[in-house]
């Protein structure tokens, strides 16, 4: 059965199919290199033009139209390129015989996926038509076309337009996929800091432009964003939205959506990026949950949801402070943060002292939201914190009524896998960066039948820079004699005097009150004011209890703010000046270092037209909290004559 490839027509009485019986398409090519023509003078020899028909359906012949001006006086033959794209000629190769062979090809070389050159015979009407056939070939693929391209030859020009397309459309898929299947690339399981993706794959690609998004809800901040990115300025006002939802705590938020580019799901598969940031703060794990939307037929269709689980990697502090007296010794045991619903925290606590032995102290839970207590017949029990709201524990030990100990040591066991460690073997934490003992809150020890005082701490009023600040240290009960208790003395700011800071001692007398004070100094300097931090450390006789730090503000005596100085970076400007279409870089350089965050404008005008679209408007960027700051300035190659211009920031 001929299977038909190329048909023409335009001159009356010819018309005739060549098939791909017989001599087939290399039949038609041969034949049609014979056909007459008809010399025709330099003056009058036409120009041919192209044009295509309308879109077809694979299966379906694609038609163009040749069209001489002026009509030729006679027969002529053109030659016409035929290419497709991705595929769809009926018949799959196509003989070139014209084509050599190069060294060391296989025969089949010769056969390529296009006529090159068919030849159609336009009459003295002026046009003809010819079509190409389609395979209806039952794979999805996206939608093609025909190409054909008028070649030069004999007693013809190539007129404009030389070349035209057919739109040849699939029928094995739909112009828009059914469904979208979310996944993750990698495990569903990932540490904070560390970035994962997620794989979007249609069922089919797209054949048109599909407006879809990644719809993401979340808890715990952990998301890592484009802030500070020297590029924000330039992003979409949608962008910058989806990065500003992303930022901060995500639990009770709603979804964040980031719309996909329109040709997305035109593709086999995308990866959609993840990234998280290692900002070293205890906080619950958290999760992200994200899906895929966009629009068929009126209707919005969602993915299947993949959710990962993000683990925190910041340790939770626990600490240890005595309460009470020998009689009934209590004391607090208290996490850097509360738990939330399903974690757990197992803190491992230590009895000891000369001569103490299980048998001679009784230890007791006495309050403690999802507090347990277990192990007490040893001198290595165990307190639990489980589940939401879990943080703090009171508990009481009472030394046997026959006990010889006189002096008891309550600690946390030490960080570690070693003998009662934080992170032993058999312990029920769970939390993402496990609990570790408070480096200095704890343990603390008693001596049997001492009234050992609980001290205390407060601050005075705000002191300007070059004044005393005070604090006050009250012991409970007042002590029958005076005891030294030791304090740490830390600022911000460099306010505190030569030997002001670090390990003080205050003697507080037995009225109960002692009385710390700390000389500032005057730097001369405008700058943001400070503070005097003083935190009581433990000491043998006796106890801390709360408020056991204090903080009193030093103030400025100056103008708060500073200036600022703009300068080229010259090291990629070394001639002061730049081309269109490349960047410069500005320093901004505040005339003291900022030791807070500070928020500055930067608006840039030109005469000329040369800055970008993102560099155009007035922007508050970030913060200045150092020494300098460094703005990208983008200018746009336009292709245009224009003078030179300046920038001016």
């Amino acid at each position: 059965m001929a299977h038909s490839i190329l048909k023409t027509e335009g001159k009356a009485g010819y018309g005739t199919a060549f098939g791909w019986s017989g001599l087939g398409v290399l039949g038609f090519l041969l034949g049609a290199s014979i056909l007459p023509a008809v010399a025709q003078s330099p003056s009058t020899e036409p120009a041919v033009s192209i044009t295509g028909g309308p879109t077809v359906t694979e299966g379906a012949d694609a038609t163009f139209t040749l069209t001489a001006n002026p009509a030729p006086a006679a027969d002529i033959t053109v030659k016409v390129h035929l290419d497709d794209k991705p595929g769809f000629f009926a018949v799959p190769w196509v003989p070139d015989l014209d084509r050599e062979i190069p060294d060391g090809y296989p025969e089949s070389f010769h056969y390529l996926r296009w006529y090159s050159p068919a030849k159609v015979t336009i009459g003295t009407g002026g046009t003809a038509s010819f079509t190409v056939a389609t395979v209806d070939d039952s794979f999805a693929e996206l939608h093609g076309a025909i190409d054909a391209t008028v070649q030069a030859g004999d007693g013809y020009s190539v007129g404009s337009p030389s070349s035209a397309s057919v739109t040849v459309k699939d029928n094995d898929s739909p112009d828009i996929p059914d469904k979208v299947t979310l996944s993750t690339r990698g495990s569903s399981t990932i540490t904070e800091g560390i970035g994962t993706a997620l794989v979007i794959r249609p069922s089919t690609r797209a054949q048109v432009s599909v407006p879809a998004k990644v719809k993401i809800t979340r808890t715990g901040d952990f998301m890592a964003t484009a802030h500070g990115d020297h590029n924000w300025p330039t992003f979409s006002d949608e962008y910058r939205n989806y990065q500003d939802c992303l930022q901060g705590d995500g639990t009770g938020k709603g979804a964040c959506t980031d719309d996909l580019h329109l040709g997305a799901l035109s593709a086999d598969s995308i990866i959609y990026n993840i990234g998280t940031w290692n900002d070293g703060v205890d906080e619950p794990d958290g999760t992200l949950t994200a899906v895929v939307e966009y629009e068929k037929t009126g209707e919005t269709v969602t993915s299947n949801s993949v959710t990962l689980s993000i683990r925190d990697n910041d340790p939770t502090v626990v600490s240890l402070v005595r309460t009470g007296t020998v009689s009934t010794v209590a004391f607090t045991v208290t996490l850097s943060r509360a738990l939330v619903a399903g974690e757990v925290i197992d803190v491992p606590l230590v009895v000891s002292g000369a001569g103490v032995s299980a048998d001679d102290y009784t230890l007791s839970l006495t309050s403690g939201t999802g507090a347990t207590l277990s192990g007490t017949a040893t001198l290595t029990p165990t307190l639990r914190f489980s589940g939401s709201g879990a943080q703090e524990a009171m508990l009481k030990l009472v030394p046997a009524a026959g006990s010889t100990a006189e002096r008891y040591t309550i600690a946390l066991g030490p960080d570690g896998d070693g003998a009662n460690g934080f992170d032993r073997s058999g312990l029920g934490t769970n939390v993402g960066g496990g609990a570790d003992p408070h480096g200095t809150r704890n343990s603390f020890d008693v001596k049997r039948g001492a009234m050992e005082p609980s001290v205390s701490i407060t601050g005075g009023p705000d002191v300007t820079e070059g004044s005393t600040a005070t604090f006050t240290v009250t012991a409970s009960p007042a002590p029958s004699t005076p005891v030294t208790v030791m304090v740490d003395v830390t600022d911000s700011g460099s306010f505190a005097g030569d030997g002001q800071a670090g390990s003080r001692s205050v003697t507080v007398g037995v009225d109960g009150t002692g009385s710390l004070t700390v000389t500032t100094v005057n730097d001369g300097i405008d700058d943001w004011e400070g503070s005097v931090t003083a935190t009581l450390q433990a000491g043998a006789d006796y106890t801390v209890s709360a408020p056991s730090s204090a903080a009193v503000a030093v103030l400025n005596d100056g103008v708060q703010l500073p200036d600022f100085n703009l300068s080229l970076r010259r090291r990629f400007d070394p001639s002061g000046g730049v081309t269109e279409g490349t960047r410069f870089l500005l320093v901004i350089s505040p005339t003291w270092r900022v030791n807070i965050p500070l928020q500055v404008g930067l608006k840039a005008t030109q005469a000329g037209d040369f800055l970008t679209r993102g560099s155009r408007r007035l922007y508050k960027y970030g913060t200045v909290d150092d020494s300098h700051w460094i703005y990208f300035v983008n200018t746009d190659n336009d292709d245009m004559d224009e003078p030179d211009g300046t920038v001016t920031m």
